[in-house]
């Protein structure tokens, strides 16, 4: 069932994105206006890798694979609702005019509640993960993985550009219509984090990560020390130590091996 599902979205691609929507009645076409979503085609890329990881075959990815380099092309090169990867910094920027993309959607007599315009936090996080992902289909099917392991990279390092020291988490949306950033304290950050925390075991870490990229999960889905380290290191930033400290506060130890 689930490989049927992203079967008929894939088939249903248009300008680089999956519908948002689709028609009450099957002999209505899909129009531009079913395709309004920004998050929902990135979605797709993790639903791919999690149907992989849980069916154990790579033979839907590989079928998919030039539809998918063909979706992130539009990204990077711009497509409807003025979704298109900026130049300058490798992010996604996303909506225009009284558009409503990602899932805060809510539009009524036309008019977007929470429009969210320009780069927004769970959005970027999802960006990054597609192409991470893109570069672990690529090496999977034997294609150069390069280029959107290029693109990972600097998004990733942009992504930076959402932390809010003042406040002490992200930014939800950066660079929108008046320049400045949303420092307005959403949901929408937790998505970005249920992308590095969700991967193996839900609201856990594993117990250890392939030293390569993709960095695989290992071992157990769930360790104490993984989720130890990941705190220390958490507790280290917010009180400014450069040394680093413990979850007891004594000296820190390196993790069992």
């Amino acid at each position: 069932m689930a490989e049927r599902i992203l079967r008929t979205f894939a088939a249903c691609i248009s300008h680089g994105l999956v519908p948002n929507s689709f028609p009450d009645r099957p002999d209505q076409p899909l129009d531009r206006g079913s395709y309004n979503t920004v998050d929902a085609t990135l979605w797709f890329f993790q639903a791919l890798a999690e149907h992989r990881a849980a069916s154990g075959s790579d033979a839907l990815v590989r079928e998919l694979v030039p539809r998918l380099e063909a979706i992130l092309d539009h990204h990077v090169a711009g497509t409807w609702f003025g979704i298109r990867m900026d130049p300058a910094d490798g992010l996604l920027s996303a909506g225009e005019g009284e558009t409503q993309l990602t899932w805060m959607d809510a539009k009524p007599r036309d008019r977007a509640i929470t429009p969210r315009h320009g780069k927004a936090v769970e959005v970027n996080a999802l960006w990054v993960n597609a192409l991470r992902s893109m570069t672990g289909f690529a090496r999977l099917t034997g294609a150069d993985p390069g280029r959107w392991e290029t693109l990972a990279d600097r998004a990733a390092a942009s992504f930076q550009r959402f932390w809010n020291p003042r406040l002490g988490c992200c930014f939800d949306v950066i660079d929108g219509p008046s320049g400045c950033a949303d420092d307005r304290l959403r949901p929408n950050q937790l998505l970005a984090l249920s992308l590095h925390l969700g991967a193996a075991g839900l609201g856990s870490l594993s117990e250890i990560f392939d030293g390569d990229a993709p960095h695989d999960p290992r071992g157990c889905i769930a360790q104490a020390w993984s989720v130890a380290q990941v705190l220390a290191a958490w507790t280290a930033i917010s009180e400014g130590s450069p040394g680093g400290a413990s979850i007891s506060g004594g000296t820190p130890r390196p993790p069992r091996r």
